[in-house]
């Protein structure tokens, strides 16, 4: 079953060049905010993977502005 991206609850990009977040730390942060009642537990996720070689210092940048983006 293929969802629309509105439809999405979480998007997960890992980036080859990120220093200072995991996997790890993203889903840690979402159960605390659960915990706290600050969100819902994601019931969809997508997980967004790069090209070989990696996403390009840009797509990653763009990727990033359209995480904040209310679709």
């Amino acid at each position: 079953n293929i969802l629309e991206v509105n439809e999405i609850d979480l998007f997960l990009v890992p980036y080859e060049n990120e220093e200072g977040t995991t996997i790890k730390d993203c889903l840690r942060d979402v159960v605390r905010a659960v915990e706290a009642d600050e969100r819902t537990m994601p019931k969809h996720v997508c997980i967004i993977i790069g090209p070989e070689g990696g996403f390009a210092d840009k797509e990653a940048e763009m990727l990033d502005l359209l995480m904040y983006l209310e679709l």
